[in-house]
Order: structure tokens, then C-alpha cells, then sequence
């Protein structure tokens, strides 16, 4: 596919699918923006660099441009990514991942067009599922827990947990009830392996070996030794974590595309409790920002789960 779409100097020369995850884009970088930037990024320097006999935000642009040009080629390469960014951004909405395949801060120097290819990955909106039609008895749940209950009866050394389990029946019948909910709103949802970028499940499987690892070496036992000893081989680990992210996934973009009439409305009291927890714990902006997605992701999902139940 051929386009030839301009932006602030930008343009997008050429844009092809790679598959179901990967859009491929051929970018020109003109001459006229990239001096345009660059003029920009010199008259900022011009106010914070000292040159003897000029008073800051005086001095000429080609003095300055000598004095700091490692440091105005670095922030107008930056500048110059993060507009692409936003081009592509456009293109692509649901865009997880940019990459481009080269650092071309030092041919900025020269002030010509530049070429580049960015390889983009990302993961497709999904339908919101039709809640009317998912529906979970108490009664599965109800079975699903006395069933558990008999295994653990059948084992002694598990008596005091199956008393406590007994005694309160009511609360973990209604768990298993909101775990099986849970269960079919994921399932109903058409997202397999091949519609993730590849990346993606391969950072969440080390992540998780990675932790596996550590524990294991506390343990005094290297990583193979320690899988045998809870009778499970690296092939099934790895399709068990494989399966735990795309269903994490599928989970985020359900929060995602949730009608309003799911969307929590969050009390003062709420939000406040969510603030002071960032301000006790001086969470970054990142951290504070996950804590308040976090909340309106579990509010959401409850509202899901409490909108079948009562079906």
C-alpha cells in the first residue's frame, strides 16, 4: 500500500500489514521540518547556555549550535520521534509498541530528508460480549465447591481446613460462583496467540521464570530441579503462562471496551483513600496512574459479575 499522507513534515511514504499483530510504515523526514526543529531546539539552549560576551538568549545560534550540538541533535531527534509517534498513533489507535529501526540523530546534522522504517505492533480491539447471554447457576458453583470439599476430606492431614471450609460454605460457594462468571466472560472473548504481538508473551513468560528462578534459589534447588519436585515440566509451564496472559489481556481490553452503564462511578471516599495510598507510599506518576486503573478495572469487572448474577 502505497500513501504519500504529510504532517508537520512527516510522511508516511508506504504502510503494509505483517500478519495480524505488525503494521510496517516507510517514513520521510523532510528538510524543511527537521531544520524547523532543530531552529526550535537552538533557540531553547540559547536561554540556559553561558557563551563569554553574550547575555543568555543573545548569543548568536551558530555559537550556541557549536557549544551544545551533541545535546540539540539528542532533543530534536527526540522531538522528531515523539511527532512520528503521534502521527502513527493516529493510524493506529490500539498501537502497543513502536519501533524504529534506527537511530538517525547524527544524519540530523546534515539537515536532509531522512528515511526510516517503523515497525509498529498491536493488539486489535474485541468486541464487548453480550452479557444477556452468559449465564452461570449458583448451583454449578455449588457443586464445583462440595466436590473440592470431598477431595479434602478424603486427606487427614486436612481436616482443620476442611471444618473451616464447611463452616463457611456460603461465602466460598459464592466465590467459586463469581470465579466461574469470570471464566465465561473471558472465554466469550475471540482473542487467541496470534492476535498478541509476539513480545508481548514472551516478556510476561521470562517475567514469571525469572520469579520461578529466584524462588527456587532461595530454596537451594536450580530452576529444572525445583519444576521436577512439583511434578511439572518447562513445556506445560510455559502453555500455562502462555494462557495466563492472554487471558490477563483479554481481561484489560474487556475494562477497555466496557459500555458506560459498566463503568464505575467512583465515591469521594474512594478517591481519596486511593490518593493517600500514593501519597504514604510516594508512588511515581506510572505507579500512581496503575493504582487508579487497577481500581476502576476491579470495580468494573464486579459490576460485570454482579450484572449476571442477577440474570
Amino acid at each position: 500500500m502505497t500513501m504519500n499522507k504529510e504532517d508537520k513534515g512527516i510522511q508516511i511514504i508506504k504502510k503494509n500489514s505483517k500478519g495480524k499483530t505488525q503494521v510496517e510504515f516507510d517514513i520521510k523526514i523532510t528538510s524543511p521540518y527537521i531544520t524547523k526543529k532543530m531552529d526550535e531546539v537552538i533557540s531553547l539552549y540559547n536561554q540556559i547556555t553561558n557563551i563569554n560576551g553574550f547575555r543568555k538568549g543573545k548569543a548568536p545560534k551558530e555559537l550556541v549550535y557549536r557549544k551544545q550540538l551533541h545535546n540539540i541533535l539528542k532533543e530534536t531527534y527526540q522531538q522528531i520521534t515523539s511527532d512520528v509517534s503521534k502521527i502513527i498513533k493516529k493510524e493506529i489507535p490500539e498501537i502497543v509498541r513502536i519501533t524504529i529501526d534506527k537511530d538517525f540523530h547524527h544524519e540530523l546534522e546534515e539537515k536532509k530528508d531522512i528515511e526510516v522504517k517503523i515497525i509498529t505492533d498491536r493488539i486489535s480491539k474485541i468486541q464487548f460480549p453480550d452479557i444477556k447471554k452468559i449465564k452461570v447457576k449458583i448451583d454449578e458453583a455449588k457443586e464445583q465447591f462440595e466436590k473440592s470439599l470431598e477431595e479434602i476430606k478424603s486427606d487427614k492431614k486436612r481436616e482443620d481446613e476442611y471444618n473451616y471450609l464447611k463452616d463457611h460454605s456460603k461465602e466460598y460457594i459464592d466465590h467459586y460462583h463469581e470465579d466461574l462468571i469470570m471464566k465465561k466472560i473471558i472465554d466469550s472473548i475471540k482473542l487467541t496467540k496470534e492476535d498478541i504481538p509476539k513480545h508481548i508473551i514472551e516478556n510476561y513468560i521470562n517475567e514469571s521464570v525469572e520469579r520461578i528462578n529466584e524462588y527456587a534459589k532461595k530454596m537451594n534447588l536450580d530452576y529444572k530441579t525445583y519444576l521436577e519436585k512439583i511434578h511439572q515440566s518447562e513445556e506445560k509451564l510455559h502453555k500455562e503462562l502462555e494462557d495466563e496472559v492472554i487471558n490477563k489481556i483479554k481481561l484489560e481490553l474487556l475494562v477497555d471496551s466496557a459500555p458506560e452503564e459498566y463503568k464505575p462511578q467512583l465515591k469521594q471516599d474512594d478517591i481519596q483513600k486511593e490518593l493517600e495510598y500514593i501519597k504514604h507510599n510516594h508512588l511515581d506518576n506510572k505507579e500512581a496512574s496503575d493504582i487508579i486503573y487497577s481500581t476502576i478495572r476491579n470495580k468494573t469487572i464486579q459490576n460485570l459479575i454482579s450484572q449476571i448474577k442477577e440474570q
